[in-house]
């Protein structure tokens, strides 16, 4: 309840700041909690409108008043959960220092046709098709490309450096294992289970979907969910919010 609108970092941007204001003189005393109706405990839209750079106030309205009148607190930005993590600190810390570097190297002219990395990966899942390559060969690829960012992450995280050769071999395994387990048993094989009369189907137990749309350049967030059995929609809820901060806040305020 100490936080200042015009000095400290409470607008949610990475990184985080000040509110920009729109007058020239500014109330260096002026907190956030007295942008807030403490009746309705929502914003005062009208005074945001009289104080706060337009741009700003979509992401204001995104931030939900404490309905418990809880003392502020801190928000880390670079974690989902808000919360300080050394490794996210490390991570920081490291791109703050880290030196403007060169594009990565993206392998030989020969095999790869450009020098883009997006467009060698259409190259390598979808193009090479076009040069014979089969898809007994194609459908390692994926595994390959897996196995070498969990071999990265190894080093990274534990100092352990796996040779190539290995990284392959896991990659060629896994992948045998991956086809074994998504072939389809014969139905014949297949044991019959029977549902006693005190027990329900699960096919006929009803399902909730839920989803949420958007954007950052939206003024709203969308929310929609639906109620189905099978085939058969029971009941639909549509709404729309204020834009969330996040699309994560979104999906969970569809949710309440």
């Amino acid at each position: 309840m100490l936080t200042r609108v015009w000095k400290d970092p409470w607008i949610p941007t990475i990184l985080a700041r000040p509110a920009k204001s729109i007058l020239n003189i500014r109330d260096s005393l002026l907190y956030v909690n007295d942008l807030i109706d403490q009746n309705t405990n929502l914003w005062k839209l009208d005074r945001l409108q009289a104080l706060i750079d337009p741009v700003d106030i979509p992401l204001i309205l995104g931030i939900r008043p404490s309905r418990t009148y809880l003392s502020d607190g801190f928000s880390w930005s670079h974690t989902k959960s808000g919360n300080y993590t050394v490794k996210s600190g490390y991570w920081v810390a490291r791109d703050l220092s880290r030196p403007t570097c060169d594009p990565p190297f993206q392998g030989p002219g020969n095999i790869f046709p450009r020098n883009s990395l997006f467009y060698n990966f259409d190259f390598l899942f979808w193009r090479d098709r076009e040069f014979g390559i089969g898809e007994k060969v194609l459908e390692l690829f994926p595994w390959i490309i897996w196995y070498i960012w969990k071999s990265k992450n190894r080093f990274v995280f534990e100092n352990f450096r796996e040779p190539p050769p290995e990284t392959l071999v896991l990659a060629l395994q896994e992948t045998a294992v991956w086809k074994q387990a998504t072939l389809k048993e014969d139905d014949s094989t297949r044991p019959i289970v029977f549902v006693g009369s005190s027990q329900t189907p699960s096919t006929l137990l009803p399902e909730c979907q839920l989803d949420a749309s958007w954007h950052v350049d939206d003024t709203l967030s969308g929310h929609g969910w639906v109620l189905v059995r099978q085939d058969l929609v029971i009941h639909l809820g549509l709404k729309s919010t204020r834009r969330n901060l996040s699309p994560l806040h979104a999906e969970f305020n569809s949710l309440l």
